[in-house]
């Protein structure tokens, strides 16, 4: 058996699933683009945008101006907010964000498990229900769980899931007890509309009067692991707009 503390009756094995350690991604993608060039404004809002000829002119906190032929609009839970400073219409788009709580739970012992165990979604669920991971440190967690909220800063652990986490994870792994599980960690997804079934919206806006403004909205996961599929999308509609 690949995994004897899982008790099921049958599942797919999967070789290549893995997990993907964001942090360092996002600093091989800071230290490359640095080396060709590219300048960073970290912790400068935007809270303005205006057209501006043939680009669009933004303000950002503190009253910096920044001109730009292009704009790429990947602001996670802000993205509508950024849009709408654009003067795109939210509702007539379809670009609604749904603010979805996953909360993650840790496992205080040695891990019973080796690999990744994603037990079967239930009907009608937000997510994939909870399932096993491992944090760069090699350290099991649990989750997420899947809580619709009215802000995107709600991230406060509540300590009292502890029991369902357990009782979710007791149909199918071995190993554990409620005493070896505590609260990790809770993040916000953004996803567009919200059933679990939703896409990535990904739109260069010319139609809507705004060329050369592109658009991602609802990047939730697995939005990180396709990112470089992602980023060649985009590069085809900024090629498309520095040709016209």
């Amino acid at each position: 058996l690949q995994e004897p503390e899982v008790d099921c009756c049958a599942a797919i094995y999967c070789p290549n699933a893995g997990t993907l350690d964001s942090h360092a991604l996002m600093k091989s993608f800071y230290d490359e683009a640095s080396d060709k060039g590219v300048s960073f404004s970290f912790r400068s809002e935007v809270e303005a945008i205006e057209s501006a000829g043939s680009g669009y002119l933004l303000t950002t906190s503190g009253g910096k101006k920044i001109k730009a032929q292009l704009v790429i609009n990947s602001a996670g839970v802000g993205a509508t907010r950024v849009a709408g400073m654009a003067g795109i219409d939210i509702d007539e788009a379809g670009y609604g964000l749904t603010f979805i709580k996953g909360t993650w739970f840790a496992c205080g012992k040695a891990s019973p498990v080796r690999r990744l165990v994603f037990p079967f979604p239930p009907d009608g669920a937000l997510g994939t229900g909870i399932h096993t991971s491992f944090d760069p440190a090699g350290r099991l967690l649990f989750g997420p769980d899947a809580e619709i909220v009215d802000s995107p800063t709600d991230r406060d652990l509540d300590p009292g899931k502890g029991d369902a986490f357990y009782a979710e994870l007791s149909k199918y792994m071995k190993g554990i007890d409620r005493e070896d599980i505590y609260p990790h960690s809770a993040n916000i997804r953004a996803r567009a509309g919200g059933s679990y079934q939703s896409d990535f919206i990904i739109n260069e806006e010319s139609s809507r009067g705004l060329p050369g403004f592109i658009n991602l909205i609802g990047i939730e996961s697995p939005g990180l692991t396709c990112c470089f599929s992602i980023a060649v999308m985009v590069n085809g509609f900024v090629q498309d707009a520095q040709a016209s």
